[in-house]
């Protein structure tokens, strides 16, 4: 799945899309704190929060996508539907952008290279293939986050935004993508040792074009990977539109019934 820092570079990139109305835009950036914490908030469970990676996410890889996870996740927690505020809205649009964004990865890269590949070792070589290429990807995004955009993760403060991540679990993934912001990504570190390699053999492979065009170009080429980050900003678009268009007309009907 995307990193941490390529969830938030993609949100950068969603807030200055011509295509995106400039009310939304605006909205969102009224809120940027609360929006770049939603855009990172369901990995939490990935780097250290209880739970495991269906419960924030509303989908499995070994079955098939039944709906929309953003639809699935209100079904299972329908007092999402109700936000108490502007701040909890917004910040639900940062968390339905990226489950948009991991839904089309699993869609277009996961599934087509893994589906269906009951050898062991290469099942290694293709997963492998995957993760180096979200590395690739993630150090290519760390260094176009904006430093208005560190500042304003910083200042996100949830207020029991979920029910199934408390503030603490949500304050915790803040601080620990915001340190590496301010100082130096692990995710080398981190996406390496769960593959029992250490750094320098991903380096080696990250840092040799022959190498990487082999070991990760050939199961996914260049332009699969533009077309699939291009449909990822399509659906994060369209997705985050939805959500926010269902709570406008939600909004005017509860106003239509006090009338």
């Amino acid at each position: 799945m995307p990193t941490p820092f390529t969830h938030i570079a993609a949100a950068q990139r969603l807030l200055a899309d011509p295509d995106l109305p400039q009310g939304v835009r605006n909205r969102l950036a009224l809120e940027l704190p609360a929006f770049l914490l939603g855009s990172i908030a369901a990995d939490a469970t990935r780097l250290h929060a209880p739970g495991t990676r269906e419960d924030t996410h509303f989908y499995r890889y070994d079955e098939p996508i039944d709906g929309q996870p953003w639809r699935r996740m209100l079904e299972r927690h329908p007092i999402l539907l109700q936000p108490r505020d502007e701040a909890q809205r917004i910040f639900l649009a940062g968390y339905v952008a990226h489950l948009a964004m991991d839904e089309i990865w699993t869609r277009e890269i996961m599934w087509p290279l893994m589906r269906g590949i009951d050898d062991v070792d290469e099942r290694r070589r293709r997963a492998l293939a995957i993760t180096l290429l979200m590395t690739h990807c993630d150090e290519r995004d760390y260094i176009v986050i904006a430093a208005s955009s560190v500042n304003a993760l910083g200042m996100a403060q949830p207020r029991a935004w979920l029910p199934f991540l408390s503030d603490a679990d949500l304050v915790t993934m803040r601080d620990l993508i915001l340190g590496q912001l301010r100082e130096r990504s692990q995710t080398l570190e981190i996406l390496s040792r769960r593959w029992g390699l250490t750094p320098q053999d991903f380096r080696t492979t990250l840092d040799d074009p022959a190498r990487f065009a082999a070991e990760v170009l050939s199961w996914i080429p260049e332009r699969q990977l533009l077309l699939v980050e291009q449909n990822m900003g399509l659906c994060m678009r369209d997705r985050l539109q939805d959500w926010l268009g269902e709570q406008a007309l939600q909004s005017s009907s509860t106003a239509l019934t006090r009338n």
